[in-house]
């Protein structure tokens, strides 16, 4: 990350702990024709850190904001109105 950031944020520590982990929402679009990254390594990433929410954009390439932008775009606007409520009621 520090060549995205400079100074002090660059040589600040991530502390993730067991109590906090998810207390950020997650979800995850996946496009299983993706040719950089596999449909299996997909289903591994989202089995080891479960999203709350998994959507699927058919015939999106690796980039799915580029190839398919209208749908990405509708995606995370219907995603952001589910974590709209994350943290009041604990479930998006």
């Amino acid at each position: 990350l520090t060549q995205f950031f400079y100074g002090d944020v660059a040589n600040r520590q991530i502390r993730v702990t067991k109590e906090r982990y998810g207390s950020v929402p997650r979800a995850y679009v996946i496009d299983l024709e993706d040719k950089l990254i596999t449909p299996e390594a997909q289903r591994l990433m989202i089995a080891r850190t479960p999203p709350q929410v998994v959507r699927r954009i058919r015939g999106a390439d690796h980039m799915v904001q580029f190839s398919k932008p209208r749908e990405f775009a509708d995606n995370l606007i219907e995603i952001g109105g589910l974590f709209e409520s994350f943290g009041q009621e604990g479930k998006p």
